[in-house]
């Protein structure tokens, strides 16, 4: 059974993206809204911390302690390794992408029955069904609310808006179907929104309209 010790720390990103290291020497990242809770002092077998939201962990290497995320009723279980978490997907999913050493997913009542992953694959985690699965990620941008670098290959506008509200707790919107399909390939590193939204309107001949609470795009498409 999983338990926090009493005497327990917490990072709440309410305000902005967190970055701290934890007593192990692990560095952790936490986007906005999310929450990291842990022992003052790790336990003499493992290193247990609950997860609400999306982080990015570079777990200092232990291996006679292993570092165990714990939300619901997953644990994600490591060594020393880099990795993305995020337990609350669009979609009401979780997933974890692994960047370099090993991650075993599994559920709390079911420890035998895991899912590994290895460099460069992605395990999305259903909550409704209790089940994991795996695959390669694809997805370039998902540490883009870290490093505000965007790599966008043949990609569609309403991918594009998708990632920049997301990063930039914005409301962009389409206004019309045509624009949606527009195709753009870009680099963007560390540059502001309305730079960002520069370039997309000069490239695509767009119209971009600030009214407080939203920012509407529209175009005449480009076909």
């Amino acid at each position: 059974k999983y338990l926090i010790p009493t005497e327990s720390k917490m990072l709440n990103a309410s305000t902005g993206i967190i970055e701290s290291q934890l007593p192990d020497g692990t560095s952790v990242t936490l986007n906005t809204g999310s929450l990291l809770q842990y022992p003052a002092r790790f336990g003499a077998s493992q290193r247990d911390v609950m997860l609400t939201g999306e982080a990015w962990f570079e777990v200092a290497h232990d291996k006679t302690k292993p570092f165990i995320i714990s939300y619901g009723k997953v644990r994600i279980e490591v060594l020393g390794t880099s990795f993305y978490v995020n337990t609350k997907t669009t979609n009401g999913n979780a997933e974890v992408i692994l960047s370099s050493g090993k991650v075993a997913i599994y559920y709390n009542d079911r420890p035998s029955v895991q899912v590994l992953l290895t460099p460069g694959e992605k395990a999305e985690i259903f909550n409704d069904q209790e089940s994991i699965s795996k695959s390669s990620n694809d997805d370039e941008n998902f540490l883009s609310w870290k490093t505000k670098r965007f790599v966008f290959t043949d990609d569609p506008m309403s991918k594009i808006v998708h990632v920049l509200n997301k990063v930039y707790h914005v409301k962009l919107i389409l206004t019309n179907g045509a624009v949606s399909d527009c195709r753009v390939t870009a680099t963007f590193d560390n540059q502001s929104l309305a730079s960002i939204l520069n370039v997309l309107k000069s490239t695509l001949n767009l119209n971009v309209r600030n009214n407080g609470s939203e920012i509407e795009i529209s175009g005449d498409g480009c076909r």
